[in-house]
């Protein structure tokens, strides 16, 4: 009886933890734009002519174009103002 319980319940857990990161990714809505979005600026690329507009989750509107990228974020720099904001 005992070898019974225990075999269904390790067969329970290994199912569990098989489906779990592919629950915890649709969870994850801003995982998956933010890696939607990195693409993009890697494809925009850098100088005058990377010119975007960017609304971040806390509703602050940028505008301007893209100085620099790195591997975590990229940096704005804003011509009107001359203010350069680096964005996660």
């Amino acid at each position: 009886m005992f070898n019974k319980s225990l075999s269904v319940w390790l067969a329970g857990w290994m199912i569990v933890a098989s489906v779990a990161p592919y629950a915890q990714a649709k969870n994850d809505p801003r995982g998956a734009h933010a890696s939607r979005v990195k693409a993009a600026i890697q494809r925009l690329g850098t100088g005058e002519s990377a010119r975007l507009k960017v609304e971040l989750y806390d509703d602050t509107k940028l505008a301007g174009f893209i100085v620099e990228i790195g591997t975590d974020q990229f940096v704005l720099h804003d011509a009107k103002t001359g203010k350069s904001t680096e964005i996660a």
